[in-house]
């Protein structure tokens, strides 16, 4: 007995040594230069570092989440707030916790404008009552702690904390067959494999929902306590894609037959691991040329100016090594929407597809099978006028001369996968809605469309029931001219005519298809008007 307390008191005082060593490292790097270590690439200003805060809030902490608009949010690891201050918009309450008292400090001022938005020092746990909070996140935080235990207590707090239902995600470094050996720090943290982060979070009492980016920096995890309720957030389903996966193996020149990519399905390795040695290839080039390889390799088109740019400067000046830009490439939002794809497009990508193809569309309008409808569709017609019928009835908004310009530098080379790559990537878009409006609008408008409480989530509302008032407002206004259905629209959602000025804007884009009537629908439900009214 005495042994097994003198072990219980040894890791205690171990666990504590290893909290203040954390604690005095990151306040060091919050007095010296917050911005600089908490987004290494967007420290030049305070609106590069505003700006990344929700450009991540979006495409990683919320990819394929919808939250309800009374949930209560915690970040662990949540420096100034940079991601807190978004996400105000879209929680009724949000906690920031961290271990570095500077941070604290710094995160109050930051969030100060921000009622809903309250920030804690932690010892290594939550500090919140137990099934209180419906979703909590940490973002790059789990890879810069040296040891399992933190984040092993993190975890069960969280589990504790979470409501029966509750999500949390959070991420950790996957490159345990690279860095297995280093010794671990305060920046370079202790690295997991697959089986091991997933024991993890089992023995905690959660279960494994949704995963991505095995093997790579960013190896993220989304982890769901059981029961449920009406509160939590929704995770919407997604799959590999076989094809897509078999094109990337076969584009790498590293063999793409059924075992290999059966192999990746089967989780028995990743595509980060299948990709090593063509990689390292590339690395020996040049970093401008590395980062156009890269493009080429992982997304099937070549980079847009700015990002060549940027990506370039930041391997210049070793802010990341080649393979980190490999990770980020890889686990970003557009290559996970062409090799992990979601089983349903946007309700408003789905009118659109309804409005030019009607009933010839697939019954089962999964991500999938509606790609397949698209090329098949589009299949006799030389590439630009291919991508020029795309994207006029998926998204007309889009630009058509860009989207070739990015695209048709390979397309003469790969053009079977690269066509599958850039309907995979429209189909899969995922533009962040604003905050829901008011509750009383949201009740009016179900109300008016016959709506029921009980609606399912969808992708793309900016609240539960939207996808189902569009479709309503969209079959209705079928037969419709293009003024009657502005009109319509707008006396539905405001209960007002439309303004002249409105009604032949809206009118004009309508009839010149540079705007299809599932997006017509999208632009009015997200308005601030809506959220005024």
């Amino acid at each position: 007995m005495l042994k097994v307390i003198r072990g219980v008191l040894a890791r205690a005082r171990k666990r504590s040594s290893l909290v203040q060593k954390m604690r005095g490292d990151w306040d060091l790097r919050a007095r010296e230069n917050h911005r600089l270590h908490i987004a290494t690439g967007h420290a030049d200003s305070d609106e590069a570092f505003s700006a990344s805060g929700l450009h991540d809030l979006n495409e990683v902490i919320l990819d394929g989440l919808a939250l309800g608009e009374e949930s209560v949010a915690l970040e662990i690891g949540c420096g100034v707030g940079r991601l807190l201050a978004p996400l105000s918009t879209r929680a009724g309450r949000v906690i920031g916790v961290d271990i570095a008292p500077t941070m604290i400090e710094k995160a109050r001022e930051y969030c100060k404008a921000y009622p809903n938005i309250s920030v804690l020092l932690t010892e290594g746990g939550l500090g919140e009552p137990s099934r209180s909070v419906d979703f909590i996140y940490s973002y790059i935080v789990f890879q810069h702690i040296p040891a399992v235990e933190p984040i092993e207590a993190y975890l069960r707090d969280a589990a504790r904390v979470l409501r029966p239902g509750g999500v949390l995600r959070f991420q950790v470094d996957g490159r345990w067959q690279e860095r297995g050996a280093w010794k671990h720090d305060t920046y370079d943290g202790v690295v997991f494999s697959r089986s091991s982060i997933r024991q993890l979070v089992e023995r905690v009492g959660l279960s494994v929902v949704e995963e991505w980016g095995e093997d790579t920096h960013y190896y993220r995890l989304t982890g769901k306590a059981p029961g449920s309720s009406d509160q939590n957030p929704h995770v919407f389903p997604s799959s590999i894609d076989a094809q897509s996966v078999a094109a990337l193996l076969e584009a790498a020149e590293v063999g793409s037959s059924p075992a290999a990519v059966d192999a990746i399905l089967r989780r028995e390795t990743s595509v980060r691991e299948a990709l090593r040695g063509r990689v390292a290839q590339l690395a020996r080039g040049s970093n401008r040329d590395y980062v156009k390889a890269l493009y080429g390799l992982l997304l099937f088109r070549a980079p847009e100016e700015p990002g060549l740019r940027y990506h370039t400067e930041i391997l210049d000046r070793n802010f990341e090594d080649h393979g980190a830009l490999l990770d980020t490439i890889l686990t970003g939002i557009e290559c996970r929407s062409l090799l992990r794809p979601f089983a349903q497009p946007e309700w408003s990508i789905a009118l659109s597809l309804r409005q030019r193809f009607g009933d010839a569309l697939p019954k089962e309008s999964t991500t999938q099978s509606l790609c397949a409808f698209l090329l098949d569709s589009f299949a006799q017609l030389p590439f630009e006028a291919f991508v020029e019928q795309l994207v006029s009835c998926v998204d007309p908004a889009e630009d058509k001369d860009l989207r070739v310009a990015e695209y048709a530098e390979l397309a003469a080379r790969k053009e079977p996968a690269i066509r599958r790559a850039l309907t995979l990537r429209l189909l899969g878009r995922q533009r962040v809605p604003p905050g829901p409006p008011k509750r009383a609008t949201q009740d009016r408008l179900r109300a008016a469309t016959g709506c029921a409480d009980s609606a399912p989530h969808r992708r793309g509302e900016s609240f539960r029931g939207e996808a189902f008032v569009a479709e309503v407002l969209f079959h209705r206004t079928a037969s419709a001219s293009d003024a009657d259905v502005v009109s319509q629209v707008y006396e539905t959602l405001f209960q007002r005519p439309p303004d002249a000025e409105g009604a032949m804007y809206y009118g004009r884009l309508l009839s010149e298809q540079r705007l299809t009537r599932g997006g017509f629908l999208r632009e009015l439900l997200w308005s601030d008007e809506l959220r005024g009214s």
